[in-house]
C-alpha cells in the first residue's frame, strides 16, 4: 500500500481529428479522475500546460512540464 503522498494521479487523454473546411485538425481533452476535472487542447503544448496546471494545484512548488524542444515546430500535435 503507497503512502497518502505518494498515491497515483491519474489522466484519460482523449484524440480525434475534426474537419475544418478543407483541413483535418487533431483534438483533444484530458480528464483528471481524482477531481473530475476535464480540459480541452489542440496543440500537444497545451496539454503539457493542463496537466502541470492540475498537478501544481495539487503538489505547489515547481512542477516540471519536461517540454520537448521541438514542441516550437508548427501543426500543434
Amino acid at each position: 500500500m503507497q503512502p497518502e503522498s505518494q498515491s497515483p494521479f491519474t489522466f484519460i487523454v482523449r484524440l480525434w481529428r475534426e474537419k475544418n473546411g478543407s483541413q483535418v485538425v487533431w483534438r483533444g481533452s484530458v480528464d483528471h479522475i481524482q477531481s473530475g476535472e476535464r480540459a480541452y487542447f489542440q496543440a500537444a503544448s497545451h496539454f503539457m500546460e493542463i496537466v502541470s496546471g492540475i498537478l501544481q494545484e495539487i503538489i505547489p512548488g515547481n512542477v516540471e512540464t519536461g517540454e520537448d524542444p521541438r514542441s516550437d515546430e508548427p501543426g500543434g500535435l
